[in-house]
């Protein structure tokens, strides 16, 4: 099968979907909205896969700026490739500019954060989440949450509808050691909370940094590594100065998947303040690691985290309540800690084994091509 992968930009969730879809023997075209050379260069791309080029955005453009539009680059794009499904997303933008094209069936993929945040506020966004789901053949998504967006968006059912964690490989994953505490000059007993979200609105980060100066003012053994890059590095820097976290707080900018993993490995607790998720990744590889999980209490982390069994959930933008949780998981028993371990290793290898998803997915193409036989006019 011939499938088209059209894609924001290029992250490592991506360069996991074209693996995969590799591994099944696909023919695979990676196309991206926004300029993303240097990623795709840094990350590179599995054998069977090729690259399309990109519609030359250096930014995600507004909603705006896509509303009516046809792009007749990406239908000569097409045109060359002449896939039998085209993989889209987000619904905002790729997958809406994807169902504009007729003749291709398209499975659209949400990424959570298009009908979770993105389209809040902003009726143009919304509008195009809502055609490339009542045009699309075929509607990928990684939890329940927000499959119960897009169908509400939507006002339909999906006949053929994934819903499956986008997953992490199983364990023994082994890996070169980050020597993270001494890296960052820290002592050996320090208790080190990580965090991988991008420096970016919805990340909500700032609410981490509250958080913990809160909590190193009663555990001063605590240390915060952040891990990733984005448009509020520089204030979440100067913030963290401001607080007096001084040499507390490291930022450790980009890292390839090893290096985190590594991060996850030898840290106590993985944090993160989003204000929207659909079944994070990250968060997977923390249970998967073993680290005690700190998250939002959001409906898509309740679907992984039940307190206080495996792990904390605190509210949405609010400091001290992270703060106290924070504190709670880095006082637990090695009993308790051991426990929580054993739990999340074992939902996470019985429930998001990437392995095993891929055949659901390749299920949905297979389907959704047999319903829907491309057209070679376009």
């Amino acid at each position: 099968m011939r499938i088209l992968y059209f894609t924001r930009g290029y992250t490592s969730h991506d360069r996991r979907f074209l693996d995969a879809l590799c591994a099944l023997r696909h023919e695979v075209g990676l196309l991206t909205l926004t300029t993303a050379g240097e990623r795709i260069r840094l990350a590179g791309m599995p054998p069977g896969s090729v690259a399309l080029g990109t519609l030359g955005f250096q930014a995600a453009p507004p909603a705006s700026a896509l509303a009516g539009a046809r792009f007749p680059e990406l239908r000569a794009i097409v045109g060359r490739f002449r896939p039998d499904v085209i993989h889209a997303g987000p619904l905002t933008d790729c997958a809406y500019l994807s169902t504009a094209i007729a003749g291709t069936a398209v499975v659209a993929c949400s990424w959570a954060f298009d009908v979770l945040f993105e389209i809040r506020g902003d009726p143009i966004a919304e509008s195009l989440a809502r055609q490339s789901l009542r045009h699309c053949a075929g509607l990928l998504v990684d939890c329940k949450t927000v499959f119960d967006a897009c169908r509400r968006l939507a006002d339909r059912e999906f006949p053929h509808c994934a819903i499956l964690p986008w997953g992490i490989t199983p364990p023994p994953r082994v890996c070169a050691p980050m020597n993270l505490r001494s890296r960052a000059g820290w002592p050996g007993d320090a208790a080190v909370v990580f965090s991988t979200r991008s420096f970016e609105r919805v990340s909500d980060v700032p609410t981490l940094i509250s958080a913990f100066a809160i909590a190193r003012s009663r555990r001063p053994n605590l240390r915060l590594a952040l891990a990733g890059d984005g448009s509020q590095r520089r204030a979440l820097e100067d913030q963290a100065a401001a607080a007096g976290l001084g040499g507390a707080v490291r930022f450790l900018g980009q890292l390839a998947d090893d290096e985190v993993f590594s991060c996850f490995c030898e840290s106590d607790i993985y944090a993160s303040c989003a204000l929207c998720d659909g079944t994070s990744v990250s968060l997977l590889e923390a249970m998967s690691a073993g680290i005690m999980p700190l998250v939002t209490d959001i409906p898509s982390n309740r679907e992984w985290i039940t307190p206080p069994t495996n792990g904390w959930l605190a509210s949405p933008g609010a400091p001290g309540v992270f703060a106290a949780a924070m504190i709670e998981a880095a006082d637990v028993t090695p009993e308790r800690r051991a426990g929580i371990r054993a739990q999340n290793r074992r939902q996470v290898a019985e429930r998001a084994d990437w392995n095993a998803n891929r055949a659901k997915l390749d299920a949905l193409y297979r389907a959704v091509c047999a319903e829907n036989p491309s057209s070679p006019a376009l």
